[in-house]
């Protein structure tokens, strides 16, 4: 059921994400750090809100699908972290809403667009037999750590209220930035537990510091994340390929 679910809201945050990017970001006409909260009536500043009223119905959505695995008794997916993920973000987005919908907070919700697009993606692959869950299989750690990463750069991308030339208020730090650490340190310790890695507190502040510091570009920091490695050894057998060509259209067409 699960995968039926992805399959069916995955074009739901990428069509957020562009929504949210074509309100000022692609055009240049709005700025990646700081950025004040347009409470006009402008056309573009209507349309970035109405896409944070989106967001809120699919953080809606993703809450009451917690609701469904109680209801099943599924309780091996519903985690602390995972209620305390949803029911956080769901908040979160409520206040953006009703307070913040606008401005330099559309960064952390088009990333987070960006972040479930990938997540989605990764569950619709995986539909496609025992072949695509086995090449699938070294992905799903690489999603954590982008999730990780991501909450990395919400909080430094907030701090920039703090330059001198920034007008906006400096209030929505007090419940942003904790959730965002509960958050972070949650997903470290649920990726140490999930993955048997032995991820020491200086390595990940040395994640940290690559994205805070730029150390390697943007093209390089996704492509370390995702870790998607999909060459083909030479040893490998021709069954094989088609392998995976032959579940990809056999599960397109019970579709």
């Amino acid at each position: 059921m699960r995968d039926k679910v992805e399959y069916f809201i995955y074009p739901y945050p990428s069509s957020l994400a562009i929504q949210i990017a074509s309100t000022g970001w692609t055009t240049g006409e709005k700025s990646f750090i700081c950025e004040p909260i347009d409470y006009t009536s402008n056309p573009k500043a209507m349309e970035l809100l109405q896409a944070f009223y989106l967001g809120y119905y699919l953080k809606m959505f993703e809450l009451v699908e917690t609701l469904f695995f109680i209801m099943r008794k599924k309780f091996n997916q519903v985690t602390g972290l995972h209620i305390y993920h949803h029911i956080s973000t769901y908040m979160l987005s409520y206040i953006g809403c009703r307070f913040l919908g606008g401005g330099m907070m559309g960064i952390p919700v088009m990333l987070n667009c960006f972040i479930h697009v990938l997540m989605y993606l990764y569950y619709y692959l995986s539909t496609f037999g025992s072949r695509w869950q086995k090449l699938l299989a070294s992905v799903k750690p690489k999603l954590t750590l982008l999730q990780m990463i991501q909450f990395v750069i919400m909080i430094v991308h907030s701090f920039s209220v703090f330059l001198p030339t920034c007008p906006v208020s400096k209030k929505f730090l007090l419940f942003f930035v904790p959730n965002i650490v509960i958050l972070f340190k949650m997903f470290f310790d649920f990726y140490r537990k999930a993955y048997n890695e032995r991820i020491s507190k200086k390595d990940a502040l040395r994640i940290m510091l690559k994205v805070i510091l730029l150390r390697e570009t943007w093209y390089d920091i996704v492509v370390w994340g995702l870790g998607v490695k999909l060459k083909v050894q030479k040893s490998a057998k021709m069954e094989e390929l088609t392998g995976y060509y032959k579940d990809f259209m056999e599960t397109r067409a019970g579709m």
